[in-house]
């Protein structure tokens, strides 16, 4: 890799460093994707990355084609490292998400050995300290403890019906990627769940910029849970509604209304009462009284 000397080949060795780390458990294409997808959500609050184009293809060696604007070298090292601390934090929350435990676990472990010693420690002089951010994840995963991921609506079509599946990682067999969508099937080729990439990213991308802004006794429960989330349990709390009317009041698509619903289940801040409905559990009704007094 070039050596680093500024903005632009700090960024060029952490992109092409977290691309190959991503690469070795997953396919390129989908490697490519998630560093894409999760670079233009951080845009809106880091406009300068727009600076930063990788390009679909690849070089013969693996690497990505990578264009950066010189102009990146006068965007100060505090609000670059803090779009470069929020790519990693994010990208690091997926893989502890959606892969295998130990995938997302030594993220930071297996991107530190694709970066050389002076690039960690000019991340340092950027704010960005892999030890912190991968001791913060460390703490966090054993606070949320081993999640299931639900899957309550499939496509609504005449030949299916409503499903319900409670699945971990090792019941994946296998999964396909295509166009933003990645399906996961058990042994049997058993649609288990349909990620799609582009909302979990933007989730991710919020609850990171939230988490990043507040005080750190806040910071755990204002991490995990996002503000259109935390207004969907305020209405549950006031009132019963259905999909389509959470739709219309949160201004969100209903793909992005079941992803929050399963996380909220996952969290046991909602809890089933029938196959199609939910409702807010006294550890939510706790959560959203604490949220009131303290803002009033």
């Amino acid at each position: 890799m070039d050596e680093v000397v500024d903005n632009v080949s700090i960024v060029y060795n952490l992109i092409q460093s977290i691309f190959k780390t991503l690469a070795r458990r997953t396919l390129n294409s989908y490697a490519l994707k998630v560093l894409r997808v999760t670079m233009q959500s951080l845009q809106e609050q880091y406009p300068f990355l727009s600076m930063i184009i990788i390009h679909d293809t690849l070089y013969s060696e693996g690497g990505l084609r990578i264009h950066i604007s010189k102009d990146l070298n006068s965007i100060d090292k505090s609000g670059l490292g803090d779009a470069l601390d929020a790519l990693i934090r994010v990208i690091h929350l997926q893989l502890l998400d959606t892969s295998d435990e130990d995938v997302g676990l030594f993220f930071i472990t297996e991107l530190r050995e694709q970066l050389s010693e002076s690039v960690v420690d000019k991340l340092k002089d950027y704010g960005v300290n892999l030890e912190q951010i991968q001791i913060e994840q460390h703490l966090l995963h054993q606070r949320q403890g081993k999640r299931l991921r639900r899957v309550k609506e499939a496509e609504e079509t005449e030949k299916e019906e409503e499903v319900k599946v409670s699945y971990t990682w090792n019941d994946v067999s296998t999964w396909r990627y295509d166009n933003n969508v990645c399906m996961l099937y058990d042994s049997q080729g058993r649609l288990l769940d349909t990620l799609y990439l582009d909302l979990i990213i933007e989730d991710y991308v919020h609850r990171v910029i939230e988490y990043k802004s507040v005080t750190p006794n806040k910071a755990y429960f204002t991490f995990m849970i996002t503000e259109k989330e935390e207004e969907l349990l305020k209405h549950l709390l006031e009132r019963d509604m259905d999909i389509e009317l959470a739709v219309d009041v949160l201004n969100v698509s209903k793909q992005k209304l079941l992803l929050m619903i399963q996380k909220l289940l996952q969290m046991e801040m909602l809890q089933y009462v029938s196959d199609n409905e939910v409702k807010i559990t006294d550890k939510g009704v706790q959560y959203i009284t604490e949220r009131i007094t303290h803002t009033v």
